[in-house]
């Protein structure tokens, strides 16, 4: 006698997810096809042949204009391209994009938003047009703070370190500059900014750096 065979719990998942599968298939092949007989009434601009479930993914390109570029050449300047459940009209015609935005610009403002729009560009409008909550103006005021602080510290550094490294390039320079700080200030104390209005190389040094370099990062 032949000892019966056992299914476990992941050979009976398995069935059951790919009995679910094609069932799932053949569901939206049917709800596909009884759209498209809906829809047939409809002037729908030409489109490429599609995939079921991806649609017209494997005719997009890394680069996505050129891509739509070569599409437009064989279908036209007005096409439907779909990506998954996704639809989009594809304009690649200067007159049509115009008659879109101006003609049917209605239609064109009720056009679904994306991921990337809610976070780079405030939901498809401007900065200027974003609605303020105190939450931004908290987020922006303490990103501005350090952001104030540096810009007027970083940039003294840097154009320090410049004037050091060209003066350490030309001795001529420095020795100049020590004999007129000597002379000004002496070697009693420090120098102040009162000064400066007697020291006329050091300003033209200074000036001759800033025009030379960059004072920024």
């Amino acid at each position: 006698m032949r000892p019966m065979t056992t299914i476990t719990d992941a050979q009976l998942f398995f069935f059951l997810f790919f009995i679910w599968m094609i069932s799932f298939l053949f569901v939206r092949h049917f709800l596909h096809k009884q759209l498209k007989s809906i829809n047939k009434s409809v002037n729908h601009p030409p489109s490429p042949p599609a995939l079921p479930i991806i649609g017209h993914l494997p005719l997009l390109g890394i680069i996505l204009h050129q891509s739509f570029l070569a599409l437009a050449s064989r279908y036209g300047p007005l096409m439907k391209v779909s990506v998954g459940s996704s639809t989009s009209i594809v304009v690649s015609n200067a007159t049509l994009a115009k008659e879109v935005f101006r003609t049917h610009d209605l239609n064109f403002a009720f056009r679904p938003e994306f991921g990337a729009s809610n976070y780079s560009i405030y939901k498809g409008s401007s900065f200027f047009l974003k609605k303020k909550t105190m939450h931004d103006k908290t987020s922006l005021s303490s990103k501005a703070k350090p952001e104030m602080f540096m810009a007027g510290t970083e940039t003294t550094s840097v154009a320090l370190q410049w004037a050091l490294a060209e003066i350490i390039n030309h001795p001529d320079v420095l020795n100049k500059l020590r004999e007129e700080i000597s002379a000004v200030v002496g070697s009693c104390r420090l120098m102040e900014e009162s000064d400066t209005p007697k020291l006329p190389y050091l300003q033209a040094v200074v000036k001759e750096n800033l025009s030379y370099t960059r004072p920024y990062p």
